[in-house]
């Protein structure tokens, strides 16, 4: 056997009831003929059933009446008008257990996804209760189980048919994670304990977040890196799949945790960021078989994030020697360990964008300007100030502009979001300061929502904020 039915039935454990049932069920060709014509979720009609069945009405009547007997199907009647009278209609439907046996006698191809959740959740909750009990009963450990669905749903998500592998304009490489994000009246002080409130996990990732945000701003996008064989990882690909970003190019590290982040937030926005490290975290590429070359070849615009040093110097230069444009945005600890390797990929780079603790730990070594960055090769370094907005460097001009006013929730992931901004309009305009004017906006709305992308604005809703006239 190749295949399987996809649902597993379930029917009353006591013999006798069991027995009934069954018989009902399968004791004469007119019964089951019934159950195929009878919906899982819809009332189905006895006039109906009559009128399309090549059964008398008399054995219809009688296997209808068999089924209700027998707690298959339950029976009703419907006060309905026709033609000017009133008359009453008798109506089925399947109990709990008769819906098991109508999508029985049906194909699986037919089931409705909304049916499809349907049995899905019910079949859970089914035989969790079961599973719980044996756990205990034959000490088995539950982690084993939790353990082997993370597999077989990594394993089918895998499927071509289940990534979406279309072209891109953008290609996004860097970091996926999962942010545990709480809520804190106040930092502790030190040996103090403070408690902590609303804990959430919330699929994260620096590019992984600018990838969604792409995409709810109506881009095509890839996202290339990797994730855990673990449960966070098959959060992050259902987030992905959802978003109908394009995650062909995505490895999945079955032997490694997806990358953890802890993130704590006050009343007032502050936050502070933990990531949890380790040498079996499936945090970057690190192989240049892993980049996905053709990728670039068919893209506009590479973005290059949280990657190696030298897995982005290869994506640099080979993006760069097919014409592509290079977006730049190191992750902190990268430009730490690695400011002079940092320098020597942005001979390769169009746009470097730095927070500000990104350009300070940069020119920590030497008295770097401005000017001196854009003499490696980009054409324009973008410095973002967070709530003062940001300070923009090219060959020709020089300019600031502030940040948009509004109330901030939390700023988790809003750099990432003026980067998606900036790219998505970039896309269509040469205008850099139309261009920043853009990705201030999709920064601004990202933050008034606690967690990093949900308020990840549309393209219809930047333009909207914008034309009101919002910015400062």
């Amino acid at each position: 056997m190749k295949n399987l039915w996809p649902y597993v039935l379930p029917l009353p454990l006591e013999r006798r009831e069991l027995d009934r049932i069954l018989q009902a069920v399968f004791d004469s060709k007119a019964t089951l003929e019934v159950l195929k014509k009878t919906s899982p979720d819809k009332r189905t009609y006895q006039k109906k059933l009559i009128s399309e069945l090549r059964f008398s009405n008399k054995t219809v009547i009688e296997a209808l009446k068999k089924l209700v007997a027998t707690g298959v199907l339950k029976q009703g009647m419907e006060k309905k008008k026709e033609k000017g009278k009133t008359i009453w209609k008798k109506w089925y439907t399947p109990t709990f257990q008769g819906k098991w046996l109508v999508l029985l006698l049906q194909s699986p191809e037919t089931v409705t996804k909304d049916i499809g959740k349907e049995i899905v959740s019910e079949l859970f909750k089914i035989y969790i209760d079961s599973l719980a009990k044996l756990c205990v009963e034959y000490e088995l450990d539950s982690q084993v189980f939790e353990t082997m669905m993370n597999k077989a749903f990594l394993k089918v998500i895998e499927e071509p048919k289940y990534k979406s592998s279309r072209k891109s304009k953008v290609i996004v490489y860097g970091s996926s994670a999962v942010d545990t994000m709480v809520t804190i009246d106040r930092l502790p002080k030190k040996d103090e304990s403070v408690y902590f409130s609303n804990v959430q996990n919330l699929p994260g990732g620096s590019a992984s977040n600018v990838a969604i945000a792409l995409r709810r701003l109506g881009v095509p996008v890839s996202f290339v890196g990797k994730v855990g064989g673990d449960a966070k990882g098959t959060l992050l690909l259902q987030e992905f799949k959802r978003e109908e970003v394009d995650t062909s190019g995505v490895i999945i590290e079955p032997k490694q945790k997806t990358l953890t982040t802890f993130i704590s937030i006050d009343h007032h926005g502050n936050k502070r960021i933990y990531v949890l490290g380790g040498d079996n975290i499936a945090l970057s590429l690190s192989s240049p078989a892993e980049i996905v070359w053709n990728k670039i070849e068919d893209s506009q615009i590479i973005y290059i994030g949280e990657v190696f040093i030298e897995i982005a110097e290869l994506i640099a230069s080979f993006a760069k020697s097919h014409d592509k444009k290079v977006f730049y945005r190191p992750g902190l600890p990268i430009i730490i360990h690695n400011p002079e390797k940092v320098m020597a990929i942005l001979r390769n780079v169009d746009v470097l964008i730095l927070n500000q603790k990104g350009w300070e730990n940069l020119k920590r070594n030497s008295p770097l300007r401005p000017t001196d960055i854009l003499k490696t090769g980009p054409e324009a370094l973008i410095l973002t100030k967070g709530i003062e907005g940001c300070e923009v460097y090219t060959t020709e001009e020089s300019f600031a502009m502030s940040a948009d006013n509004l109330n901030a929730i939390d700023t988790t992931g809003a750099g990432d979001a003026f980067a998606a901004g900036l790219i998505c309009s970039y896309l269509t305009s040469r205008d850099l300061k139309e261009c920043i004017e853009f990705a201030l906006a999709v920064s601004a709305l990202s933050i008034v929502k606690k967690g990093a992308r949900e308020a990840l604005p549309t393209k219809v809703q930047v333009e909207e904020f914008i034309k009101k006239g919002k910015r400062m």
